[in-house]
């Protein structure tokens, strides 16, 4: 025998000392009659209280005294004798820490097992084994210490789905995978289990307290939680009705045959908006009743267990049918021109149309209807979470919380996925993030030389590369919204190439090419160890065994050629500049000094505007 309790109450310490004896003794008369045994050397006394002082008098069994203790596991949980569940917390974090840590073989930042089933490790395995028993201590994430403690665990998760920089903000992370923060889902869990066992015991207003005041404390539609169509599984081996699937090219040829005599009876279903209706048409039968029906539901009535009150009821008047004929359940296709079924659909649509009368539900609510009605809670608070941070800026310009956006993106593979959360949240090698964190000392852009490199210039506003990204992604200037809707494999793909010189200038590696920075000469940088005939005939000789390509791509990076093509980078963009504001001259603005941007000056022209103007500003300027 195992896992014995035994729980006495009360207000005086020797009452308490009295009851747990007496309780003891007859526990050990009990197994003596059975023929078990207790173990004394494992059997501990707490006592629950939050007093600092109290005296519990010497327990015994078969002449051992049972020692006092302040913490015990029971069932995987852990009590501690102020219930303050701080043991129990630590305990489940290194538990699931651990699951994770055993996973960690398996991947890296850059490499590894794919992003999607990094994200299955956690919330098949790792979360599940934390929230265990969690309607019994969720409580303690109500504290702000819980919170952090739970966040650092969802946060090393985070990292290792995404090979983020260690910069890059939790609830960043949190948005761009679609989770809920760590206390919540706890809690989210606890109510679940909440729930599963208000089936079974029927609670009043006055029991939700303690733990289970989270059935309140949930704002949950009550329509669906007071009314759930759930029973305990019963058994249904006994089908004297039979359950005859059929397809369409049956009732193409006439439909099944059935017995002179026999009596029909067609069903339908309907749904207009959020009105359903059914309709049933047969010998000296039509009705419409405001309320849906479809072939799944043949399929419960066919099972062999049921767990819904109305399929047991419908299951029990079948029966009942049964005993003095022969019941036949046909699936009937919608829409094939079957006339007693196009006359059901009718009937079933002028249910749907009509205003329910009287209390709803009409029928209890399936355990379908209440995981929706959580799922939508689950969604309404991530989308509120993320709303309500005050900070990060450049994260929420791109990231808008998305289950499917979330979904394409952890099917990338780790160094895509590690690019892509670099650019979006902003914590990527850009000049603007590397000045933030002490790495570099200007931060201006180094392909246009006049704004501010952030993610977002490069992506969507940058004048240098508009043409590369009209190439690529197929629009010159894109918005931040734009970016983040993309089909992921298409951004992936124009990313990689959007980028191919002049090289980043950082530390790490580049989050568009993919290429290590050691493999590039920083601008700037100064490296003459040595004589320089030396350093000549060491360049040439490493220039001899590389490829045409290779060479290229070197020259490139030396510091002349970044030079000039510096230069020539900026006469240009300085002349794009010129034309910009030349052409704001032409149009015309309430108030007239209001400043205008470049995206809001292309807006503001069309194509044959465009080329009018060329011919005034002696400068040609590709508009798309």
């Amino acid at each position: 025998m195992d896992d014995i309790t035994i729980l006495v109450r009360g207000k005086y310490d020797h009452t308490i000392s009295n009851r747990m004896q007496s309780a003891l003794n007859y526990t050990l008369k009990w197994c003596d009659l059975e023929g078990l045994s207790i173990n004394p050397s494992k059997t501990v006394i707490i006592p629950f209280t939050r007093r600092r002082k109290y005296s519990i008098a010497d327990l015994q069994l078969r002449g051992v005294q049972l020692k006092l203790s302040k913490r015990t596991k029971y069932l995987g949980v852990i009590l501690d004798h102020k219930l303050n569940w701080n043991d129990h917390l630590e305990y489940a974090i290194s538990k699931a820490s651990s699951a994770l840590w055993a996973c960690s073989n398996t991947f890296g930042k850059k490499w590894g097992l794919k992003p999607r089933m990094i994200h299955w490790i956690y919330s098949a395995i790792v979360r599940p084994r934390l929230t265990y028993a969690s309607l019994l201590w969720w409580p303690k994430t109500t504290q702000i210490t819980a919170q952090k403690m739970l966040g650092k665990l969802q946060r090393m998760a985070c990292s290792s789905i995404t090979g983020a920089m260690t910069s890059t903000p939790s609830k960043a992370l949190d948005a761009l995978l679609y989770l809920l923060p760590l206390h919540q889902f706890v809690q989210l869990e606890a109510e679940k289990g909440a729930l599963r066992l208000r089936r079974v015991k029927h609670f009043q207003d006055g029991d939700l307290n303690g733990h289970l005041r989270i059935i309140r404390d949930f704002q949950l539609n009550t329509l669906v939680i007071m009314n759930e169509d759930w029973m305990e599984t019963r058994t249904n081996f006994d089908i004297p009705f039979k359950v005859i699937e059929t397809d369409r090219r049956l009732w193409e040829e006439g439909g099944p045959k059935t017995r002179p005599g026999s009596l029909l009876f067609y069903t339908d279903g309907s749904k207009i908006g959020k009105s359903t209706g059914a309709g049933v048409t047969g010998p000296g039968i039509d009705i419409s009743i405001p309320m849906g029906q479809c072939q799944a539901a043949l399929n419960a009535l066919k099972a062999y267990t049921c767990q819904s009150k109305l399929v047991w009821e419908c299951i029990l008047s079948l029966r009942q049918l049964a005993l003095t004929n022969n019941v036949n359940l046909y699936w009937v296709p919608g829409h094939a021109g079957i006339e007693k079924n196009e006359k059901a659909d009718l009937l079933a649509r002028i249910g749907s149309s009509t205003e329910f009368v009287g209390p709803e539900p009409f029928c209890g609510v399936s355990t379908a209807c209440v995981k929706a009605e959580l799922k939508v809670w689950e969604s309404s608070t991530i989308d509120a979470n993320w709303r309500a941070v005050p900070t990060l800026r450049q994260s929420k310009r791109f990231i808008t919380p998305c289950k499917s956006i979330t979904r394409s993106l952890i099917s990338l593979n780790k160094m895509d996925l590690s690019t892509l959360t670099g650019l979006l949240t902003g914590h990527c090698p850009s000049r603007y993030h590397l000045k933030n964190i002490g790495k570099l000392t200007d931060d201006i852009c180094r392909f246009c030389n006049f704004e501010i490199e952030t993610s977002e210039h490069i992506l969507c506003q940058c004048s240098a590369l508009i043409q590369r990204r009209l190439r690529i992604l197929g629009e010159g200037v894109l918005t931040p919204s734009e970016i983040w809707s993309a089909e992921t494999k298409k951004m992936v793909y124009g990313i990689e190439h959007l980028m191919a010189s002049p090289p980043m200038v950082a530390i790490g590696r580049d989050p568009l090419s993919g290429l290590p920075y050691e493999t590039r000469n920083n601008v700037g940088s100064i490296g003459s160890i040595g004589s320089g005939k030396r350093k000549h005939d060491t360049v040439q000789s490493e220039m001899a065994g590389l490829s045409r390509e290779e060479r290229r791509r070197r020259r490139r990076a030396t510091l002349k050629y970044r030079t000039a093509h510096a230069t020539r980078e900026r006469i240009r963009v300085e002349a794009f500049n010129v034309a910009f504001t030349e052409l704001r001259k032409l149009l015309p603005t309430l108030p007239p000094d209001k400043k205008l941007s470049k995206i809001e000056i292309l807006k503001g022209l069309t194509f044959d505007d465009a080329l009018c103007f060329t011919s005034d500003i002696k400068l040609c300027i590709y508009f798309m």
